[in-house]
């Protein structure tokens, strides 16, 4: 028995090692002054990717994408913001290029659909002038099949977080969110040994400490290079991290207990 006909959908195999090469066209129109992390004006993007056999891909697919994000400041203190996003896939897709629902706090990849719609609203509200508190909440759907408009997955998030304004003149805020969505919790964190040591802390102190709540560490594969960015391009399943974190790696901290995720 294959591993991957036990996962809903089944997962194609052969979609690991698929070469994709296709061309693309994107619009965008943005009015946010401070684009780093903007809390005013709009910005819309409507953009189209085609893969072609003929231009070396392995499969004809593509993907429609629009998105909208809203930031509609009432005053200073409390600025709401809006976010509306839809994919639609054509062709033969792999598994990883399927429209997904993207919230936080849902799972990458989980709640996949031929279409999926997703709305979500953001609340900032700053305490003080650098410090601010969020608060958020969204949902999204999937559809299997358009002509008969067959309903798929749905998930939801909410949650909140704090924002720290870093930089004044380019509007830089840096912060944290927790999210509760419909499965159960999972922690996504960026580990690097050398930052920790100036701070008198070691990895282990972490994973040791998430590990008294329940959680089991996994590596989560990032290449940071330019060419990681261009097919072909591996995709691997978080594997269960064994022994001591030398270098910088994400990881994943999950209260299921396997070799991999």
């Amino acid at each position: 028995m294959n591993a991957f006909e036990n996962i809903s959908p089944p997962i194609n195999p052969l979609d690991f090692d698929l070469l994709s090469s296709g061309v693309s066209f994107v619009s965008e129109y943005e009015t946010h002054p401070k684009t780093l992390s903007p809390v005013d004006g709009i910005r819309i993007h409507l953009s189209y990717m085609q893969n072609l056999e003929i231009i070396g891909s392995d499969r004809d697919f593509g993907e429609l994408k629009f998105f909208t994000h809203y930031y509609l400041p009432v005053t200073k203190w409390w600025v709401p913001a809006f976010r509306v996003e839809s994919m639609l896939a054509t062709g033969e897709p792999p598994f990883y290029a399927k429209p997904y629902v993207r919230l936080r706090g849902v799972p990458v990849l989980r709640y996949q659909g031929e279409f999926v719609a997703t709305v979500e609203t953001e609340q900032l509200f700053n305490v003080t002038h650098r410090w601010g508190l969020v608060a958020f909440a969204g949902a999204g759907a999937g559809f299997n099949n358009l002509e008969q408009f067959e309903k798929g997955p749905t998930a939801w998030s909410a949650g909140g977080g704090f924002r720290y304004l870093l930089a004044r003149a380019f509007g830089l805020r840096m912060g944290i969110d927790v999210a509760k969505g419909p499965e159960d919790l999972e922690v996504i964190v960026e580990i690097a040994p050398g930052r920790l040591r100036h701070f008198d802390q070691t990895p282990s102190d972490i994973t040791n400490l998430m590990s008294r709540y329940g959680f089991h560490a996994y590596e989560l594969k990032n290449n940071y290079a330019i060419a990681g960015n261009f097919p072909p391009r591996k995709i691997r399943r978080p594997q269960r991290l064994e022994g001591p974190i030398v270098k910088i790696v994400d990881v994943i901290f999950s209260r299921i207990d396997a070799a991999e995720l």
